[in-house]
This record gives structure tokens, sequence and C-alpha cells, in this order.
């Protein structure tokens, strides 16, 4: 998502990315990439501070120890946070499942925005429920690749590709018979078939 939002924004605007493992693959003159780790601010500090605007979109998503979406979710999120001056603005890209009965993930990214809410900064908190198009082959990625590689057919004459539609829609998760919602679901999936 990152290598995107740079790509769009260093059009109209000087943009300092802090880089982690990934380089870059947008370059330009308004771009000026800072290598280091969101657990280290001794690296980035000095470039948060000359920003009018921090977005944060680092984190981890998938990993095998639990304790690893804390650190770096959650106390990356509030060593960052130490960094801002008082008047900058601070948009943070959290997760639409948020909360402990969700899982460490969850519960991290829970507590991040707890920090962002509680730094004193202006912020926006961005909750979105899918993320597709990083090429990373999982989610909704996962999903539309298997659909174009395995087209059905119907009745041996026409072949068909299977298409999901996926439009978002409103859902009230503590109005659901289950308590965790982030399984409460925030999709209308329709299933299509084209010719």
């Amino acid at each position: 998502m990152g290598q995107r939002i740079v790509a769009k924004l260093c059009r109209d605007h000087r943009i300092l990315a802090l880089v982690h493992r990934a380089p870059l693959s947008v370059e330009g003159e308004n771009i000026i990439p800072v290598t280091g780790d969101l657990l280290d601010p001794s690296i980035y500090a000095a470039s948060v501070r000359q920003a009018d605007v921090i977005l944060h979109m680092a984190g981890l998503t998938h990993s095998q120890h639990d304790g690893a979406y804390e650190k770096v979710n959650h106390e990356g999120t509030s060593l960052l946070l130490s960094t801002c001056r008082k008047d900058q603005r601070f948009i943070n890209i959290s997760s639409r499942c948020i909360g402990a009965s969700g899982g460490a993930y969850s519960h991290s990214k829970e507590k991040a925005e707890q920090a962002v809410m509680a730094h004193g900064l202006r912020y926006t908190i961005i909750r979105p429920s899918e993320v597709y198009g990083s090429k990373g082959g999982e989610g909704i990625d996962a999903l539309i690749r298997l659909a174009l590689k395995y087209p059905g057919e119907i009745s041996g004459e026409r072949r068909y590709i299977p298409c999901v539609i996926v439009r978002p829609i409103m859902l009230n998760p503590y109005a659901l018979p289950w308590k965790n919602h982030c399984s409460a679901g925030c999709f209308d999936c329709l299933y299509r078939f084209a010719c």
C-alpha cells in the first residue's frame, strides 16, 4: 500500500519515507527515503520533525509470534508518536478488525489507535476493511487471482470467468449473534459470471 500512496503523493508533495525491507519502487526529486526500522526512532526522528503530516502505514500483519504484533504495531506506533511535534497532523492506517477478541494482531492495532488518540496530536484513523492490488497474494488478492486462474464452464459450450464483485455495506457488528466483530463481515459479495 505504501508504494502506491507514495507514488501518488510525490507528484505534489515532498515525501520523507521510512523504508524498512523493500526498497521504494518509486523515485523522484520529491522522495527522500530514510532506511530504518520503526522500532529505532533515532534513525528517523529528525526526518519526522521536518514533516507537516505523518502518514503511518507501517505494521506487522502475519506473524507466528503474537508478541511481535505488540512490539511492531503498538510499541512501534508509540515510538513514532514520541518523535512527533505537537503541531503535526497524524494519519494512522489501522484495521477494520480491532479489539482484544480478534486475537493478538487485532488487539495490537487497537492499542496503537489508543496511543494515537491519547498523544494529543490532531489525528485521523483510517480502518480499511480489505486492501487489494498490492500483489501480496493475500485476502481479496488471492480470491481475485483464483477467479482469473480457474475459469468455470457451463454446459461444455461456453467458457465463463467467475468474477467477485465486492461492495461495502454498513453493518453494526454488535447487533450480530457472534462477538468477534472481525468475523461479522463488512462485504456484500455477489458472484457473477461473464462470457
